[in-house]
C-alpha cells in the first residue's frame, strides 16, 4: 500500500539532482573570500567598532544572501536575494573608502578590496541579468 510519499520524494529527488551546491560557483567563491579579507580588515583596532562591526555584516552579507537566494530555488527571489547582495558590496566599498580616506587602514589593501566589491557588483549584475524574470 503506497502512503503517497513515494511520488513526492522522486520529484523532490528529480527538482534537486540538477542544483549544485552554492558553494562551487565562482560568484559565491569570490564574495566568501572578499568577506574573509574585509573581516580581517575590520579587525584594525584603528578602526572604530561601531564601523568594525558594520563592515562586517556588509561583508557577510554578499555571499550569504547568494547562498539564501540560490537554496530558495525560486528565480525572481533568487534575483532579489542577488540585488540585495550587490547592494552590500556597494555598502561595503562605501565603507572600505571611509576607513581609507580616514587613513585607518593600508591604503594598497584597502584599494585591493574595493576593486574586488567592484569587480563583484559587476559579476552580480550580469548574473542577474541572465536569470529570466518569471511571473508567479
Amino acid at each position: 500500500m503506497e502512503d503517497g510519499r513515494g511520488k513526492m520524494e522522486q520529484n523532490v529527488t528529480e527538482e534537486t539532482k540538477n542544483f549544485r551546491p552554492f558553494e562551487d560557483f565562482d560568484i559565491w567563491k569570490r564574495a566568501f573570500a572578499l568577506a574573509k579579507d574585509a573581516y580581517k580588515l575590520a579587525g584594525d583596532k584603528r578602526i572604530d567598532r561601531s564601523v568594525r562591526d558594520q563592515m562586517r555584516r556588509a561583508a557577510l552579507s554578499i555571499p550569504s544572501n547568494i547562498a539564501e537566494g540560490y537554496e530558495r530555488r525560486v528565480t525572481n527571489e533568487f534575483r532579489q536575494y542577488l540585488s540585495i547582495a550587490k547592494g552590500s558590496a556597494g555598502e561595503l566599498r562605501t565603507q572600505i573608502r571611509f576607513v581609507k580616506e580616514l587613513n585607518l587602514a593600508d591604503d594598497t589593501v584597502c584599494e585591493q578590496l574595493i576593486k574586488e566589491c567592484v569587480g563583484i557588483g559587476a559579476m552580480i549584475g550580469g548574473f542577474i541579468k541572465t536569470l529570466k524574470v518569471t511571473v508567479k
